[in-house]
């Protein structure tokens, strides 16, 4: 898997599905929610969240 440009292969990682959230309304967003990203990955990769430009910056 990678985001934007980084890589994120050879990294352990949970899986779950989302669908439930989605079905029920829980998770509604335009466009829909693709996955969630966990506190682990943004601070393995110094994570840093723009909301006024709504980017996501993660150091590779």
């Amino acid at each position: 898997m990678s985001v934007g440009g980084v890589d994120l292969r050879r990294k352990e990682v949970g899986v779950i599905d989302l669908q439930g959230l989605v079905r029920d309304g829980l998770l509604e967003a335009n466009p829909p929610v693709a996955g969630l990203l966990g506190s682990e990955i943004l601070q393995r990769h110094n994570g840093i969240i723009d909301f006024g430009t709504k980017t996501l910056y993660l150091k590779r």
